[in-house]
């Protein structure tokens, strides 16, 4: 079920700063910083929307979001959300990056 899916383009990299938007009207009016975009699980775009903005925000994007499958891509970004922080530190750690590490090690969660 994890890798039931339609690869699609993605931006791999959908955070605050990446993301343009008016003020007055709310609505989105660019997107920046392609450079990690990849064919792939349209899921990975939506982890970062359910880990940095909450589920609300992403349940939001998501019904406006075609695909034929909603709740199983809610899913899987839900899955691959828990994931975020222990990415994070451990791209901390590769890029010495000690701020990055910090941030999201209190995030991980170990069992």
């Amino acid at each position: 079920e994890s890798f039931s899916y339609t690869p699609v383009v993605i931006h791999h990299d959908l955070e605050n700063g990446n993301i343009l938007w008016n003020p007055d009207s709310g609505e989105i009016t660019g997107i920046l910083d392609w450079g990690d975009f990849a064919v792939t699980d349209p899921a990975d775009d939506f982890a970062g929307f359910y880990y940095e903005y909450g589920e609300k925000f992403a349940d939001s994007v998501l019904q406006k979001y075609r695909c034929s499958d909603r709740e199983g891509l809610k899913k899987r970004a839900i899955q691959y959300a828990g994931g975020i922080p222990l990415n994070n530190v451990l791209f901390g750690i590769i890029t010495g990056n000690s701020a990055i590490r910090d941030r999201y090690l209190k995030h991980v969660e170990f069992l």
